[in-house]
């Protein structure tokens, strides 16, 4: 097996003309799909569903008004049946933190028009965002 030292190097690159960042793999108990979105006239919505190829395989997610309290997050993804196939497959309560977060930053930032963080791996210690997307509200 040829490392991937082995292959850059077969490329020729030099480390100072290509520089080379590596980033362990995250794992999580689930992967999961957070972001917001923005209706004129409605406002934001958060928005919670699997990740990763069951995005597309699912389309389905759940939505919650902003801003939210934590209560108010949990207890939507609860009675939903995205939030009840999260909590299958892992711990709901990092979920509901980084909505909430999420939350806080729109209402800080009403000039975001979107955020998509998908994949996001979660376990019981947490979520990692691995790819996300800001979008700003176009000014004239």
């Amino acid at each position: 097996m040829v490392s991937l030292e082995g292959r850059i190097a077969s490329l020729d690159y030099r480390a100072a003309e290509v520089p080379l960042v590596l980033q362990a793999m995250a794992k999580g108990d689930a992967e999961i799909i957070l972001g917001v979105a923005s209706e004129p006239g409605l406002g934001h919505f958060l928005l919670a569903g699997l990740g990763g190829v069951f995005t597309e395989q699912l389309d389905e997610v759940v939505l919650v008004p902003v801003p939210a309290m934590p209560s108010v997050i949990k207890q939507i993804l609860e009675v939903s049946r995205i939030g009840r196939l999260i909590a299958a497959i892992g711990p709901l309560s990092p979920v509901i933190d980084a909505l909430w977060a999420l939350s806080l930053l729109v209402a800080e930032n009403p000039a975001i028009a979107s955020i998509d963080i998908n994949p996001m791996p979660v376990d019981a210690g947490g979520c990692t965002a691995v790819d996300a997307l800001i979008v700003l509200e176009e000014t004239s």
